[in-house]
């Protein structure tokens, strides 16, 4: 299993059919932050336990990248599960209605296995503040009120949904303005060619950077809590550690090479 410090910090998630393991490979070296390995809407009825063996086969042999399964008590559900169960993964579980399904799912999954929800029901919206304190729970992907139900529920920042205007930069760029803007720190991409733009919006700027250093720097020095002649609460404090954190989750990338796509 990747580093796990990946699966909080990812800035593009890049989603494979499990269908096309020819792609596996490829999609593992195309400087994605991190790949998502599809069982569920891209994989035809028919063809659910052939793909499964797929991703287990590519797992087994040393791949890496987070799972989407199937639905909770969807008839592939179970199958996907024990596929998955026998040592750590991170599983990706979609239409999440509630935190019950999520408790379900780590209870059977081996020990150190982190999830991550995609919420795209209503009902997954309405109950997304308690789906967050979820056991095992890492992240979220949706929109609007699971921004705040992750903060407080202590998630790493959600993961927005794709951008299907595939090659239409313009586009891209203003619905990751658009969700960076909401508090959003990760995208999921269709298409190698959105990744770049999905971690150039998406990385803490220098000036951010710079504020959060200052932040951590005045808690830190004798108790003092006081930045420019301001309190620091600690909403703060927790938000420019994430933003540290991330900032050099994006240097390390860099260094090693995963810019030049």
């Amino acid at each position: 299993m990747d580093d796990p410090t990946v699966l909080r910090t990812a800035r593009s998630v890049l989603s494979v059919p499990g269908d096309r393991p020819e792609r596996f490979a490829k999609a593992s070296a195309s400087g994605a932050d991190l790949l998502m390995l599809d069982l569920e809407d891209s994989v035809r009825p028919a063809a659910k336990a052939a793909v499964r063996e797929n991703v287990v086969r590519w797992l087994a042999e040393g791949g890496t990248g987070m799972v989407r399964i199937n639905a909770y008590g969807t008839e592939w559900y179970a199958d996907d599960v024990a596929a998955l169960a026998d040592q750590p993964r991170w599983v990706l579980l979609p239409k999440v209605a509630g935190r019950a399904e999520l408790e379900a799912l780590a209870s059977v999954l081996a020990a150190g296995s982190r999830l991550v929800a995609l919420i795209e029901t209503a009902a997954g919206v309405l109950d997304a503040a308690d789906t967050c304190r979820a056991t095992g729970l890492e992240r979220v992907m949706a929109r609007s009120v699971v921004v705040a139900a992750s903060a407080a529920a202590g998630l790493a920042p959600p993961i927005d949904g794709p951008t299907v205007a595939l090659h239409d930069d313009d586009v891209l760029r203003a619905d990751l303005e658009a969700v960076a803007a909401l508090g959003f720190t990760g995208k999921l991409c269709l298409h190698p060619r959105q990744l770049r733009l999905a971690d150039e919006v998406l990385t803490p700027t220098a000036q951010i950077v710079t504020w959060a250093e200052k932040v951590l720097g005045a808690v830190g020095v004798g108790g003092v809590e006081l930045l420019d002649g301001a309190v620091i609460a600690p909403p703060a404090v927790v938000r420019a550690r994430l933003i540290l954190e991330r900032a050099a989750f994006a240097a390390a990338r860099q260094v090693i090479g995963v810019q030049g796509r």
